[in-house]
């Protein structure tokens, strides 16, 4: 199967990309372009690295997924000192509209606390942190939390993920929360989610 790509494509045609990909996923389908689940995860990771090139910020290179049965983690990359990187990829998404959108229902938009979106990502990170990897030892071992689901985009929301500190974990170094793409900023925006001092 041809990889999944849209990293490079203007927002002028993505809405061609995406009619070719219907039918895949109605409900916050930003992020899964193909049924293969693994090769979507691995092109989430290549996503969070070229907006963060986007920034001139340093990004991991090299990325490929562990494929089926080999996770977690979910992929594979390399950093720019050359450590090995583990990261794991999850997403965020309305369980519920997910669901009613497969069945061919309309689930009506709900407003979410911004607080319990906070709590909802905490309890995320601590569920991944528990988990119990496979192969190697990596020098860095990275969660990226995906969403395209507007009910977790508002702008209460969005600000709560980026003030809100989190508890230290036992595995993970890092977290990033990555948005679907964005037409006012004209890219897809992430945060490295921030530990509580201490």
């Amino acid at each position: 199967m041809a990889s999944v790509n849209y990293t490079n494509r203007q927002p002028d045609d993505m809405r061609d990309f995406f009619e070719s990909c219907k039918g895949i996923r109605k409900h916050a389908p930003y992020f899964t372009l193909s049924k293969d689940k693994q090769e979507n995860e691995a092109e989430v990771v290549r996503v969070l690295r070229e907006e963060m090139l986007r920034r001139g910020e340093e990004a991991y290179h090299s990325i490929q997924s562990r494929g089926p049965g080999n996770d977690p983690p979910d992929c594979e990359a390399i950093g720019n000192s050359g450590e090995s990187v583990g990261v794991e990829v999850t997403e965020l998404v309305d369980e519920s509209a997910l669901k009613g959108a497969s069945r061919g229902t309309v689930t009506p938009h709900e407003s979410i606390a911004p607080l319990d979106v906070v709590e909802k990502i905490s309890e995320i990170i601590q569920k991944k942190d528990r988990a119990d990897v496979r192969g190697e030892q990596y020098d860095l071992y990275i969660l990226v939390i995906y969403c395209d689901d507007p009910c977790f985009l508002t702008h209460d929301v969005l600000v709560s993920i980026r003030e809100a500190r989190f508890e230290r974990t036992c595995l993970i170094d890092r977290v990033y929360f990555l948005e679907s793409y964005n037409p006012w900023q004209k890219c897809r925006p992430y945060v490295e989610l921030a530990w509580i001092a201490g």
